[in-house]
This record gives C-alpha cells, sequence and structure tokens, in this order.
C-alpha cells in the first residue's frame, strides 16, 4: 500500500526487516512469505530469503538514518500487518517491534496506533473477502 514511493535502499533494507520478522520465532507461515512476496512486487524488487545484514537492529538503523519520519511510519504499518498475517503474534515480534519503537523514536500513543489501525484495517480486508465470495 505505501511502500512503491521508498528508495531502492529503503526498499531492500525494508525486506531485510521482513526477513528477520518472518523467521523470527523459529518458522516461516505461507501466509507470511504471500505478503512478503507481494510486498516485493508492490516494491518491485526481488524476493528473497536471506538479509544483508546480520541483525534488525542495523537494519533498524540504517533505516532510520536514511528515513523520513512518514516513511518509518508507513513501513512499521506494513510490518505489523506481516506480522498479524499468520493469526500469531509472537513473543520475538513483539520484541522486534519494541526496538523499531526505540530505534525510530516512536512514543507509546504512536505505536498503539499504528497496531491498532493495522490491525483494525487487516480485519477489514478479511471481512471484504468473505463479503465478495
Amino acid at each position: 500500500m505505501y511502500l512503491a514511493s521508498f528508495s531502492k535502499e529503503q526498499k531492500e533494507l525494508f525486506l531485510d526487516l521482513i526477513i528477520f520478522s518472518m523467521s523470527s520465532d523459529g518458522a516461516v507461515d505461507n501466509r507470511e512469505q504471500e505478503v512478503a512476496k507481494r510486498y516485493c512486487n508492490e516494491m518491485q524488487i526481488q524476493y528473497r530469503t536471506t538479509s544483508n545484514l546480520a541483525s534488525y537492529v542495523d537494519v533498524l538503523r540504517r533505516l532510520k538514518d536514511i528515513s523520513e519520519e512518514s516513511d518509518l511510519k508507513k513501513m512499521t504499518v506494513e510490518l505489523v500487518a506481516l506480522m498479524y498475517a499468520d493469526d500469531n503474534f509472537a513473543d520475538e515480534e513483539d520484541e522486534l517491534l519494541k526496538c523499531l519503537q526505540s530505534k525510530f523514536g516512536f512514543d507509546s500513543h504512536l505505536m498503539g496506533e499504528i497496531i491498532f489501525s493495522s490491525r483494525h484495517l487487516l480485519l477489514s480486508l478479511h471481512m471484504l473477502e468473505n463479503v465478495t465470495r
């Protein structure tokens, strides 16, 4: 939804973040992979399964250095949607989001709004799928 306007470096780093998120709990769900592939199509980059950086902390730090706050918010919305795609929000994903909040400098109110809005968007999309079947 928001990813096409990012720079090439932002897109590749966001994919790194996706990879860390998907594998954080030790199992990559097919639904997460589908979302990740859709994101890559939207960004017009090649899907890959290994990160170019050693840790998500490195990814977050670099994204913070090269991105506007509005871009960081958009990435967070998309990342939260990915995290909830498998209907299983793991403790490791929560830790990643806490680190993201700290590195991006988001206050708890903003983070709560992003998570709330993203989850409700996903619920609405699921409802629309059911209505249009």
